[in-house]
């Protein structure tokens, strides 16, 4: 990839070498995710292959260890002056080339044709449509009901308040029945008293 050369080589300064320095993470992930790749095909054990460790091999998971096809090329030069990166290279590409991943065609089992999905589509919107037509109506004569109910309640009110008045001229009734009795009552025993 380009910016994984040597920063002392390129002469890189400010934001390029910090560019070059997250390239160059990006690249250690990416080869330590192909050495595990490479060390569970060789020992057939099941390893934990860290794909999180960067952006770059987050977004290859499925081409390195998932259902795809993937080839990857190693760019090399015959120049003296590139053998270390060259030497890099083809290490990294002999690693890369025990990966063997497993594919598989991804086939969805239909159980409709599309046209019967458009059928069914068309019968789920009158299905809602009948519904809603239904809790409209649900909503209306419950409302109905709030109304009778609450004229219900305000005859209940109007009787009670009679009952009370009824009871409450009951009352005075009996308390001027009581005075009465008293006075009666009083008047006889005056009446004893001037007698004797």
């Amino acid at each position: 990839l380009a910016g994984s050369e040597r920063a002392a080589n390129t002469n890189n300064r400010g934001l390029r070498m910090i560019e070059g320095a997250n390239i160059n993470r990006s690249l250690l992930a990416l080869g330590n995710c192909i050495n595990k790749l490479s060390d569970q095909m060789v020992k057939g054990v099941q390893l934990y292959i860290p794909y999180r460790d960067s952006k770059l091999t987050r977004l290859l998971k499925d081409s390195l260890g998932g259902n795809c096809q993937t080839i990857m090329i190693a760019n090399v030069s015959p120049s003296h002056t590139t053998y270390e990166d060259t030497h890099n290279t083809l290490k990294y590409a002999n690693r890369a080339k025990n990966i063997k991943t497993n594919m598989m065609k991804n086939i969805h089992n239909v159980q409709h044709h599309i046209t019967q999905y458009t059928q069914m589509i068309s019968q789920l919107k009158q299905e809602i449509s009948t519904l809603r037509k239904q809790l409209a109506i649900a909503k209306s004569t419950s409302g109905k009901l709030t109304s009778s109910l609450q004229n219900n309640e305000e005859e209940m009110k109007g009787i009670l308040e009679e009952v009370t008045e009824h009871y409450a001229d009951e009352g005075n009734v009996r308390k001027s029945l009581y005075k009465i009795r008293q006075k009666i009552n009083t008047l006889t025993f005056a009446g004893m008293v001037k007698k004797s």
